[in-house]
């Protein structure tokens, strides 16, 4: 008390005349997985906040972002895989057979550009007959995967 006084520094400041800027920033753990520290005197007690890799969240961006919680992934027809490279979701999804789209909710056409009706015959979606999806009921007269065999009523 050289000074007879003594001075009550506001957050960020310190030093005997609070002339000081603190370093917030110094020794932070944001950056333990990517993220970086923003000083913010007005920060709930520690003086930066950290801004976050893609992947992290929290308070010190140290708990790991669960990308499929809350996903618009199909709970039927899909299923979640996190990836935190697929910005800005975080995530894809994997489809059953028969399904497509990003959340997996569009049926397949599995009939579509199919060559059954070459010969009269029609296409039946089916997503077990792998790899085609689909089989071909084929008129009379005809026969074979694709309908395009011609019948030889004349044989036997």
């Amino acid at each position: 008390l050289a000074q007879g006084y003594t001075c009550a520094c506001n957050a960020g400041w310190s030093g005997s005349t609070c002339a000081t800027k603190s370093d917030w920033c110094s020794g932070h753990s944001c950056h333990q997985y990517g993220g970086t520290c923003v000083e913010n005197a007005e920060s709930a007690g520690f003086g930066y906040t950290c801004s976050c890799a893609a992947g992290w969240q929290g308070a010190f961006c140290d708990t790991k972002q669960d990308w499929c919680a809350g996903n618009n992934c199909d709970s039927y027809s899909g299923t979640c895989v996190p990836n935190a490279d697929s910005q800005p979701k975080g995530f894809t999804c994997t489809c059953l057979a028969g399904w497509q789209g990003s959340t997996c909710a569009t049926k397949q056409n599995w009939c579509s550009g199919h060559t059954c009706h070459q010969y009269g015959g029609s296409c039946v979606a089916n997503a077990d007959n792998v790899p085609m999806g689909y089989t071909c009921s084929c008129s009379a007269g005809w026969s074979g995967s694709m309908c395009s065999v011609k019948s030889d009523w004349c044989s036997g």
